[in-house]
């Protein structure tokens, strides 16, 4: 299960991009799988702007295992067919 729910989360793009100019902020993009900007966030520096972004994938992934539980125990009980 794990393995689906990693292989659905590279649909989705993290990136931390640097400042375009000096005094300008470093920010972090989330897009998902229809390549639209999920959410975007400015960072005063690196560090800070690549630690969201690791939790928000990690806060994805944990999402999309979650959802998939559910969607097993549904099926195992015959509610999903």
């Amino acid at each position: 299960m794990l393995q689906n729910a990693e292989a659905e989360v590279a649909h989705y793009v993290f990136a931390v991009y640097p400042p375009p100019m000096p005094g300008m902020p470093w920010l972090s993009v989330c897009s998902g799988p229809d390549e639209h900007v999920l959410d975007s966030e400015a960072f005063a520096n690196f560090e800070e702007a690549d630690l969201v972004t690791h939790r928000a994938q990690e806060l994805l992934l944990d999402s999309i295992v979650r959802r998939m539980e559910i969607e097993h125990a549904l099926i195992a009980e015959g509610v999903l067919h």
